[in-house]
């Protein structure tokens, strides 16, 4: 018997979780630790200059492809509180799921291998530690999509913005495409659909926008829902990253876009 056929054997006598748990890892890729220069900059003291500080992320894994249509269905079976007909609305608005022909059939609309959206932040969290992971955060986000890992030249990073900002100004499709079908990803490290599908929610979509002031007088759970007091940019050509943060800070948790999706992530052990 091959060690193939060995390591099946011995996931299945571990149990389903197991066996998941090994079927998703297939799909996630690792990313390196490294640094993070935010959009957004900040004051270290009232009196200090805003200056963009500089992130470090740590190493983490994160999916290769946006959460479809078919993936979502299996959770809301298995979950059903989750389902259309069942979620409360303090976890999701009305327009949840609204493009699935019923609770438990996406349809035309949305068809399998496409990203599910018109899904909450709160839905896409609960799916996420359903599988044994999480959202990734802001910074995360930013740091796998960034121009870093999609070229090596000031020239390949203005050829990648400008794809960007192209697919921004396009008017989302009705039915959304296959994840992982478009061009070959350019992604350095093979992450796909990060740009030009749909936006995706972030962990803390919100959060690292308000302003300093904001922030220090609200609770941590106000926090990750207030929109944006103010909001700076560390380079005006950035028009991209502007975009993306603009629109974060436009969100609640319990809205539900037809062009907001996500993927999820997983810390990385040491």
């Amino acid at each position: 018997m091959n060690s193939s056929k060995v390591s099946i054997i011995a996931l299945l006598l571990c149990g389903p979780n197991a066996w998941a748990l090994a079927q998703e890892d297939s799909f996630m890729l690792q990313i390196p630790a490294g640094l993070y220069e935010s959009f957004v900059p900040e004051k270290k003291t009232p009196r200090a200059p805003l200056k963009a500080p500089v992130i470090p992320v740590a190493a983490f894994a994160i999916d290769r492809t946006p959460v479809t249509n078919r993936q979502f269905l299996q959770f809301v079976q298995q979950n059903p509180s989750w389902q259309r007909n069942k979620v409360s609305r303090l976890f999701a608005d009305p327009s949840y799921l609204n493009h699935w022909v019923d609770e438990r059939t996406p349809g035309p609309r949305a068809p399998d291998a496409s990203p599910v959206v018109h899904v909450s932040w709160f839905a896409a969290r609960a799916y996420c530690r359903a599988q044994g992971k999480r959202l990734p955060t802001t910074y995360e986000w930013e740091y796998v999509a960034g121009p870093e890992f999609y070229g090596r030249t000031p020239e390949d990073r203005e050829k990648f913005l400008q794809v960007i900002l192209e697919w921004y100004s396009r008017p989302s499709a009705a039915v959304l495409g296959a994840v992982g079908a478009g061009q070959p990803s350019e992604h350095r490290l093979g992450v796909q659909d990060l740009h030009g599908l749909i936006w995706e929610w972030t962990s803390d979509f919100s959060s690292n926008i308000a302003s300093t002031e904001a922030r220090s007088n609200s609770a941590p759970e106000a926090a990750e829902f207030c929109g944006a007091a103010t909001l700076g940019g560390k380079d005006p050509s950035n028009y991209a990253s502007y975009m993306r943060f603009a629109f974060r800070s436009s969100l609640k948790g319990g809205f539900s876009l037809g062009n907001l999706g996500f993927r999820c992530a997983r810390d990385r052990a040491p």
